[in-house]
C-alpha cells in the first residue's frame, strides 16, 4: 500500500470550520448571533454565541473549546497540547506507526462576515 499525499492543514482547518458552522445551522430556527473573530499575537478566537474556539497563533493548536455556558470542554491540564491536528499511519507489511502533527507557521484570514470566518493556515 502506497502512502498518499498528506492532507494539508488547509483541509483540516476547513473541516474544523465546517463543524463550527454546522452548529449554527442546527439552530437555524432562531436568528444566530454574528460570528466574531478576535486575533492577538498569541491566540485566535472564533465564536458564534454557541461555540467559542480558541487557537494558538500561529501554530493553530486548539487551546480551548467552549460550548454555551461551559468555558472549556477540553482537558484542562495540557494548556497548549490538548487539541491538535495529527496524522497517524503505518504500512501493512511493517509493525511501525508514523505520527505527524500539523502545525501552522502563519495564519491568513480569507473571509470575515457576520455569518462566516474562514482562515488559511500556512505550514
Amino acid at each position: 500500500m502506497e502512502k498518499g499525499p498528506r492532507p494539508s492543514i488547509q483541509r483540516w482547518l476547513l473541516i474544523m470550520l465546517c463543524c463550527f458552522f454546522l452548529l449554527t445551522k442546527i439552530h437555524a430556527q432562531r436568528s444566530p448571533p454574528p460570528v466574531k473573530l478576535h486575533v492577538t499575537e498569541e491566540h485566535v478566537e472564533i465564536e458564534n454565541g454557541i461555540v467559542k474556539i480558541t487557537l494558538s497563533n500561529p501554530t493553530g493548536m486548539i487551546t480551548s473549546l467552549g460550548y454555551k455556558n461551559i468555558t472549556n470542554v477540553l482537558e484542562y491540564r495540557l494548556v497548549e497540547g490538548r487539541g491538535y491536528y495529527d496524522i497517524m499511519w503505518g504500512k501493512p507489511d511493517r509493525n511501525e506507526s508514523y505520527f505527524d502533527r500539523l502545525d501552522c507557521q502563519s495564519l491568513r484570514i480569507i473571509v470575515e462576515t457576520d455569518d462566516q470566518v474562514e482562515g488559511h493556515g500556512i505550514t
